[in-house]
């Protein structure tokens, strides 16, 4: 199975807008369960198991994947490797972790990516790493609503309504300003309705 479809489904499983799903898990791995930060994150998520065990032993109950014993909150290295191992060993349990981590991130942040960047990351996350997450998201929501990207041609100002084209020599008003702007903006779209080209 793909990882955008393990992706899809521990999204749905966790409440996780797919959109944030998506562009965490490529951010961080490019959709490899791996491990990073010198061994400590682990999975799809890059998840620290020192932080987040308790998020571990919640996806491996709901899938039914057995844990060694011992497991806890600020483990060592050494203490969290046979976690590791599991998790680098399944799929769907790495990707039902990340999904954990960046549902309880995501709600916390209250709808600001910004904020979600800086819990899930760190506050110290640099603005050129939030820019790149920014078009990862942007990327993977025109890819899931098949949105096209914005017309970049030129467009041009006729009495104060903005009017730019969009195709097939059709015009559409895109801003106007003032009550006489908005006459000017119906007059216009009744011209186009009644002379099309």
């Amino acid at each position: 199975m793909q990882w955008t479809e393990l992706a899809k489904e521990a999204a749905r499983v966790y409440d996780v807008p797919l959109e944030i799903m998506l562009t965490t898990v490529e951010a961080e791995t490019n959709g490899r369960n791996v491990t990073g930060d010198s061994g400590r994150a682990v999975g799809y998520g890059q998840v620290w198991l020192k932080w987040h065990f308790g998020a571990l032993e919640e996806a491996a109950r709901r899938l039914g994947v057995a844990l060694p014993p011992g497991g806890r909150t600020n483990m060592s290295e050494a203490e969290e490797e046979p976690f590791q191992e599991i998790v680098l060993a399944n799929d769907r349990l790495s990707m039902y972790l990340a999904a954990s981590v960046i549902g309880s991130t995501w709600r916390n942040a209250g709808g600001s990516f910004e904020a979600f960047c800086r819990g899930y990351v760190g506050q110290a996350v640099p603005v050129a790493e939030i820019t790149r997450r920014k078009a990862l998201l942007a990327s993977w929501q025109a890819a899931l609503n098949d949105v096209p990207e914005p017309w970049q041609g030129p467009s041009f100002d006729a009495g104060g309504v903005k009017v730019a084209p969009i195709g097939d020599g059709k015009y559409q008003v895109v801003g106007a300003v003032g009550v006489g702007a908005v006459m000017v903006a119906l007059v216009f779209a009744a011209f186009s309705l009644i002379n099309p080209k």
